[in-house]
């Protein structure tokens, strides 16, 4: 069982996979968009493996750059730019659900996306005015009045 339209499966009589339709898929209730955080899954780092930079590649990926509003802004920020460049998807529900550290995560990416206003105005410790910008042109495009 998996989450895409079709699966493999493997076939005791003619001991091939076959390439089938998937009855309990999750793109039957919507569209689903994977998204993996920095440096897991498929992702990587592309900064250049020079001797020279240790110390730029040691403050681009130490801890201090991987809180939960850190990892929420990149996926917020993977969010809105795919909507964006999908307008079709644009104004459609969007559920977050993430599992396990995706728990903290998912529940930090909604609250900066219902409270946008605070990551700029000094609210909250962490800020984030270019991020704002974005949520506020997405709610533009998607609720003009």
């Amino acid at each position: 069982m998996g989450t895409g339209p079709y699966t493999l499966d493997y076939d005791p009589k003619s001991g091939q996979n076959e390439f089938v339709s998937n009855e309990v898929s999750w793109t039957r209730m919507g569209h689903l968009l994977f998204i993996d955080a920095r440096q897991s899954g498929f992702s990587y780092s592309i900064m250049v493996k020079d001797s020279e930079i240790q110390e730029a590649r040691f403050r681009e990926f130490n801890a201090q750059n991987f809180t939960p509003f850190f990892d929420a802004a990149d996926f917020i920020r993977a969010l809105l730019r795919f909507l964006s460049a999908h307008p079709g998807l644009r104004s459609n529900p969007v559920i977050l659900v993430g599992e396990s550290y995706g728990g903290l995560r998912a529940t930090t990416m909604l609250h900066m996306l219902l409270n946008y206003g605070s990551y700029r105005d000094g609210g909250e410790t962490y800020q984030d005015p270019a991020l704002v910008s974005e949520i506020e042109d997405h709610y533009r495009a998607v609720f003009p009045d």
